[in-house]
């Protein structure tokens, strides 16, 4: 009989609920796992596990990788077959990554369709939520500028900053919305 790590069977055990619930969801179980898990050894074995032929266990793997792991984990899921089969599956994995490990503006030089435009827009919505509570923790030092570089704090300031950007083609495209976007948070 295999042994199985702790965080082996954490996936394993995760793979139960594989249809139930969202990376969001999948974060929260293995953060209040008892005993705590490790990181590193999590996603490792979620690496080795996405390429198991039981498909619930594959895909609790994924859910690990999505929510713990780097954009270099993405290689060896994208060799895999599993990903051939699940395409939409690997796409919301990438997505939520993307969300999770990169800044707006990384994601706002990749922007060229809708759904990369959706994806720069939840970076920049959950940046804003980290400045304000960067800015509620000392509000003083933040009452001329916002924390995180924001220069606009309420929606109707940031709409009117946005809307001083103009585009350098005549057709709207995906980029210019999200540079549109972008420029509600840095222009005064």
């Amino acid at each position: 009989m295999v042994t199985l790590s702790k965080e082996a069977e954490l996936i394993q055990r995760l793979s139960q609920h594989v249809d139930e619930y969202t990376l969001t969801y999948y974060e929260q179980w293995v953060r209040d796992a008892t005993p705590p898990v490790d990181l590193t050894v999590l996603v490792d074995e979620a690496t080795r596990l996405v390429h198991s032929s039981d498909e619930r266990l594959a895909r609790s793997a994924l859910q690990a990788i999505g929510s713990f792991g780097d954009l270099g984990c993405l290689k060896g899921i994208q060799a895999a077959g599993f990903a051939k089969a699940h395409t939409d599956e690997v796409r919301l994995v990438t997505m939520h990554l993307k969300e999770r490990l990169l800044a707006p503006e990384e994601l706002l030089e990749q922007v060229h369709d809708q759904e990369s435009f959706v994806l720069f827009v939840r970076s920049l919505a959950k940046e804003r939520a980290m400045a304000q509570d960067i800015e509620a923790s000392d509000p003083r030092r933040y009452s001329l500028d916002g924390a995180l570089g924001w220069k606009n704090a309420d929606i109707s300031s940031f709409l009117y900053a946005a809307s001083t950007t103009r585009s350098a083609s005549a057709s709207a495209d995906w980029r210019w919305f999200a540079q549109f976007l972008y420029s509600g948070k840095v222009v005064e």
